[in-house]
């Protein structure tokens, strides 16, 4: 199954902490490997300056906790470590986290 850009899905936690997590799928479907991989970046519990929040703005389902999008912990997240879809994002929630995400590597002057 394939997940669309903005698509709450959760998974298998790659820091091993707990069983699953959520994640918010930020590729969209020009990705390369569309439907087998996925950029994504993790959602948290955790409030923080640079954090998007999730608290109204689901435009379809939502976590049973206040949750936000860490936009500087990316990763590709592949089809087979994905356990389900619970939720989908807004267009807006999608766009703040590349929004942020975007400053963290655009190329910095001094190079």
């Amino acid at each position: 199954m394939a997940y669309a850009q903005g698509a709450i899905v959760v998974g298998a936690d790659p820091f091993g902490g707990s069983q699953q997590r959520p994640y918010l799928v930020l590729s969209n479907t020009t990705h390369p490997f569309h439907g087998t991989e996925y950029l994504a970046a993790l959602v948290t519990t955790t409030e923080r300056a640079q954090a998007v929040p999730l608290a109204g703005a689901y435009a379809e389902g939502q976590l049973p906790y206040e949750s936000y999008v860490n936009p500087g912990n990316i990763l590709t997240l592949k089809e087979t470590a994905i356990e389900k879809r619970v939720a989908q994002a807004t267009v807006d929630v999608v766009a703040s986290t590349i929004d942020e995400l975007t400053a963290y590597v655009a190329p910095e002057s001094t190079l």
